[in-house]
Parts: C-alpha cells; sequence; structure tokens
C-alpha cells in the first residue's frame, strides 16, 4: 500500500468510525527545519481542542509488517487516550503574568526556519534561533507547549526581547539543565564521533534539559557552559548532536574542528531526523570572553 492510498484508507475508516460523533480530516502540519507531516483530526462536537496525530509513523509501523487493522486499532487508541487532553490556555493563556512564568526557550536553525521566524519573536544567535513557547500541563503529569506567535505577543503588548528576559529566568527552573558526563555513553559517543578516542573518565559531557526536548537550549542558560569551561579549565567545543542536546568538549584535545564538522554532517544524514538537526558545525566558547562564537 503506497503512502497517499494509507492516508485515503485511514481517512475513510476514520469518518466511518466517528460517524455522526466527530468530524475527521487531513491537515499538513509545520514542524522544525520546515518538515511537514500529516496529521489527522478528529473533531468531537462541543470540544474546542482535539490533539493531532502524526501518521507518518503509523505508516512506518505497516512497512514494518503490522496489518491496516492493527495500526488502524493503534490509532484509534492513541486519540481515545488523548481526546480529553487540551492546553487549557483560555484564561491563564490571556494572563501574560502567568505566561511569563511558564516561558521556556528552544534552540533551532535560522537557515532551515526562515518562514517560521517571520511568524514568531525570536532572538538571533550566531547562526541560530531562540524561539519562545510556553509550557503547561495538559493532563495530570503529561506536559506540552504552545510555541508563541507574533499574534500572542501583539496581545500580550511584549516583543522578543521582553519575552527572553522572562525565559532566562523562567527556563531553568521548568526545565533545569541537565549535564552528564560522557563515561557513562563512550561506546555511543565513539560510534557517532570516531575522531575522539575511548578512554576512561573523559572530561566530556551532554548538556540538555531534563526532559531532553529542546534542551540544546540550556547552553544559553546564564552559566551553564562557564561553570563547565572553569571545570575542565579549557575553552570548549560545542558539538550540535541535535535539538535536544550538544555535546561539549574541551578544545585541547587535538581534535581539529574541520574533523568534528566533517563527522556532525554525517551524523546528521545517517542518525538524526529531519526535524531534529540543529546544525551541521562546531561551535566555540572562550572563557576569556565568556562568548560562543561559529
Amino acid at each position: 500500500m503506497t503512502y497517499p492510498d494509507f492516508k485515503n484508507s485511514i481517512l475513510s475508516g476514520m469518518a466511518d468510525r466517528y460517524a455522526g460523533q466527530a468530524s475527521v480530516s487531513l491537515t499538513s502540519v509545520k514542524k522544525n527545519n520546515g518538515v511537514e507531516l500529516d496529521g489527522l483530526v478528529i473533531h468531537e462536537q462541543d470540544v474546542d481542542l482535539s490533539p493531532t496525530i502524526y501518521l507518518d509513523g503509523y505508516y512506518d509501523m505497516l512497512l514494518d509488517g503490522h496489518s491496516f487493522g492493527e495500526v488502524f486499532d493503534s490509532i484509534i487508541e492513541n486519540y481515545e487516550d488523548h481526546k480529553n487532553t487540551s492546553f487549557g490556555a483560555g484564561d491563564c493563556f490571556s494572563d501574560f503574568g502567568w505566561v511569563r512564568a511558564h516561558l521556556v526557550m528552544r534552540l533551532i536553525s535560522r537557515r532551515k526556519n526562515e518562514d517560521l521566524l517571520k511568524e514568531v519573536p525570536h532572538i538571533p544567535f550566531l547562526d541560530l534561533a531562540l524561539v519562545f513557547a510556553v509550557r503547561m500541563e495538559v493532563k495530570t503529569g503529561l506536559f506540552g507547549s504552545a510555541l508563541i506567535h507574533h499574534r500572542h505577543a501583539q496581545f500580550w503588548n511584549t516583543d522578543a526581547t521582553e519575552l527572553f528576559e522572562h525565559a532566562k529566568k523562567a527556563a531553568p527552573l521548568l526545565l533545569p539543565p541537565a549535564i552528564q558526563k560522557m563515561d557513562d555513553l563512550i561506546g555511543e559517543v565513539v560510534h557517532k564521533y570516531p575522531y575522539i578516542s575511548a578512554g576512561t573518565d573523559l572530561p566530556m559531557y551532554v548538556v540538555t534539559n531534563t526532559e531532553r526536548n529542546y534542551g540544546a537550549s540550556a547552553i544559553c542558560y546564564h552559566h551553564v557552559i562557564r561553570e563547565l569551561s572553569d571545570e575542565m579549565r579549557s575553552d570548549l567545543y560545542i558539538i550540535p548532536s541535535s535539538v535536544h542536546e550538544v555535546i561539549v568538549i574541551p578544545s585541547d584535545l587535538g581534535i581539529e574542528v574541520s574533523q568534528l564538522n566533517d563527522t556532525i554532517r554525517l551524523v546528521n544524514e545517517d542518525h538524526v531526523s529531519p526535524s531534529e538537526v540543529l546544525s551541521d558545525h562546531t561551535y566555540i566558547y572562550h572563557r576569556n570572553t565568556d562568548k560562543i562564537t561559529l
């Protein structure tokens, strides 16, 4: 079954399944780096918000050998589990006093998100950009975030600069930095980055946040990179593993930046989802200026 046939069959089947209860439609959803996914929306009457179910992964299930019936039932189960969740934005989302305490940051590529950046407040950061989202509990123990667009900022009478000032305070509390020494992950790192030699007690760290969700933005948290540099007594190479984390190593290990860049590009092509690629090259933190550069 081709992917277009799969989408049409799912749409038809869901329309029959929820006939008289809900409208069923397909929509194209823009994700990070210009990636677009097909989303199934089942909108029941008297419900303000409905979850979007992305079909690409379910088609992979079909290709992996699951029957169409199994995939169809899995989509229904997913919808039924999540149909009563919502951001509950309402009054809270209209209150900037509440919003500013729930701001988080995402670090993304500027080049790969030119169209998106026309629509959202952002702060340029080298060849990257910091965008902002409101983190909310969608149901007990389950959190999500809503990306802030210009229309939101206009409603709140704010801008990117003010959002950044509030996010610098709120984000480290909502999504604290998580820094893990690389010893525990050495097999993975040597596989992904062959120019880094295996050994014990390597001065290398993964920097992310506690949810590993857009955790690369943790390098913009105050003092995180500075403290790692002080600990290692060196300038640092910051390797963009994905939008969710970076790898930090001392710059005095004898590794050429060009070698790292070649490997980063290969890893991005072979091991990182297109929507999760951050950049194709190394960044350098300089202790003497407390600055990150290309």
